[in-house]
């Protein structure tokens, strides 16, 4: 018996009507030998992305699933500039590609199809669905700051994003304290304490059309010191009594009610619009001691220094009764 291998494209050209007998030896596996299965005699299904995908700033892994019977998978991107979808590689044996050489904090689009090869026939199935995919974007790298006594501005230089995350040091933990759109490459963090020294670190990020954010590294740390808060005007620091009595023969003493700046006595003038009188004293410190050999009353100028120089004059009445 003859072995009859039926096959629809071959039989819609060609038509037996011999029997076994009528033909010789081999005949029939002659005719079907030259017959080909054309393309539309063969299907391929569309690929299926997978969700997870995989970037740094210059790369993107995509993932899809395998279509069975598929010979291989070719890879499109999207090209901005020609609006032209562009074949970028053939994938055989695997159903994963990365893409390199790309920008960094850049979203890309992609296309995959499945294809089979028959008898020198190519078949191609549909393109999935579009799926969008982006890089990481590059480290941020902070360029300058100012400062005051309760705020400081971070400035750093701009890189391709779709905005920025600034963190503060807390406790020995990094706190997120604000966000920046891709124009603004400056923030300001206040409400903080004066001669106080804070940390901060920034992170650039990005998001594809499916809502999935990737971020750059953290830049480096930047540590920077509130100015110490102003100290009060010495020359309003310090005050002295404005009027003290004592006893004749006994010592009177004159003390500073307030010293804010470490003042001392330096000298000690009868005011000229006193008469004179019969006294002496000594100073220490920012006080200074009387003694009255009679009952009187006096007006004193006491010249004080701070610790940085400045000078004050007080005026005290002093009354020996």
């Amino acid at each position: 018996m003859y072995t009859k291998k039926i096959i629809a494209a071959a039989c819609a050209a060609v038509t037996i009507m011999a029997t076994p007998a009528a033909l010789p030896q081999g005949a029939l596996d002659t005719v079907f030998e030259n017959v080909s299965v054309s393309a539309a005699d063969t299907t391929v299904d569309r690929v299926v992305m997978r969700n997870a995908y995989s970037c740094t700033t210059n790369a993107i892994r995509l993932n899809w699933s395998k279509v069975k019977g598929a010979t291989g998978y070719r890879v499109f991107r999207y090209d901005i500039t020609t609006r032209k979808w562009i074949k970028v590689a053939t994938v055989i044996g695997t159903t994963t590609y990365r893409d390199e050489k790309l920008d960094s904090g850049v979203s890309y689009r992609y296309r995959v199809r499945a294809y089979t090869m028959a008898n020198g026939v190519t078949t191609e199935g549909k393109s999935s669905a579009t799926f969008s995919a982006a890089t990481k974007p590059a480290q941020v790298v902070f360029t300058s700051f100012s400062r005051t006594t309760n705020a400081i501005r971070l400035n750093w230089g701009k890189t391709t994003c779709m905005g920025y995350k600034i963190y503060q040091l807390k406790d020995n933990k990094w706190y997120e304290i604000g966000s920046a759109d891709k124009n603004t490459t400056t923030f300001r963090a206040e409400n903080l304490t004066p001669g106080t020294s804070y940390s901060f670190m920034i992170t650039a990020y990005t998001t594809d059309t499916r809502g999935k954010t990737s971020y750059s590294v953290y830049s480096k740390s930047l540590d920077v010191m509130t100015k110490s808060a102003p100290i009060v005007d010495e020359k309003e620091s310090v005050t002295m009594p404005a009027e003290v009595k004592g006893k004749v023969n006994e010592a009177i003493v004159v003390k500073a009610d307030t010293n804010v700046g470490g003042f001392r006595v330096r000298n000690v003038v009868l005011s000229s619009e006193t008469d004179p009188v019969t006294y002496s004293y000594t100073y220490s410190g920012d006080a200074v001691t009387f003694k009255f050999n009679s009952a009187d009353t006096a007006k004193f100028k006491i010249v004080l220094y701070s610790t940085k120089g400045t000078r004050v004059v007080c005026t005290t009445t002093v009354t020996a009764e």
